[in-house]
This record gives C-alpha cells, structure tokens and sequence, in this order.
C-alpha cells in the first residue's frame, strides 16, 4: 500500500479534488454511464459542485500535497469515495473506507450504508471484499440509471 496521510479537506484543496474528480469519472464511468451522460454531469459543474458542497465531510489521502483520494462521508453515509487512476487496487481506496467506517462507528451508528452503480463492476468487488453486503437495488432518480445500495455492520 502506498504509504499516505489522511487529512480533512481544505479549501485550497478544492481545485486538485475536482481534477481527480473528473478523471476518474470519465475513464470509470463512461463504460456504464455513455460519454453524453458524463459529459453533461462534468461540463454542467455538478462534479465540481458534489466537492464543494460536501467540503467539511469530506478526507484526503496524500502523499507530500499529492491528493491520492478522498472519501466523503456524514451520518452513516458513505457519500463518495475516489482515488486516482494510478493508485487504484493500491489500498489507498481500502485506507479511505476503512477511515469512513470507524467515523461512522464513532458517531454511534452499528452500520454504514453506501450506494454505487449497478454496472460498476471494480466499486461492486472493492465493496463485497472489504465486508460490505449488497441489500437492494434501485435507479438515480429522474435518469433511470441502476444503482445497488450496500450496508455493512460495524
């Protein structure tokens, strides 16, 4: 595992998180999701606005200011989780969501819920092999797009 520091978001941070961001959306999603749909998401700023909203929820791995990844979680939600292409199956995701877990579990919560694209077969195998169990399925509300939710007991 690349050995990372993990840190709460900062403002001056927002800029190297929307840049990882993007890419890891377009490469990852566009497989499941179709270019059109990505480039809308990406070119109509809700990437960008999925960062900054969720700025003070939201943790870093780095490496010397190199922003590896990042998880957003609140409640016993865990909203986003991203890392770079080149760190992905590095650990840095598994560092990450197992951070989010004990936040979760630190705010009084016996489990933690999560959702990811039914078609997201890399999320879906990351998920089952750190514990998580897939309870039902659904769609994004308004585009039809499949999403699996997933829960796990802390």
């Amino acid at each position: 595992m690349t050995d990372c520091t993990l840190r709460p978001a900062r403002p001056d941070d927002v800029d190297q998180l929307c840049t990882l961001a993007q890419e890891v959306i377009r490469v990852r999603y566009t497989p499941f999701l179709g270019q059109e749909m990505v480039d809308g998401y990406i070119n109509s700023g809700d990437a960008n606005g999925e960062i900054t909203r969720n700025l003070t929820h939201l943790v870093v791995a780095e490496v010397e200011d190199v922003i590896l990844g990042f998880v957003v979680c609140f409640d016993d939600l865990v909203h986003l989780l991203m890392t770079r292409l080149d760190q992905q199956r590095d650990g840095v995701g598994s560092h990450l969501l197992a951070h989010a877990e004990d936040a979760i579990a630190a705010r009084g919560y016996r489990s933690a819920r999560l959702e990811t694209f039914t078609a997201n077969s890399q999320a879906r195998q990351f998920y089952d092999k750190a514990g998580w169990q897939e309870i039902r399925f659904g769609d994004v509300e308004g585009l039809g797009v499949p999403l699996v939710y997933l829960e796990k007991g802390l």
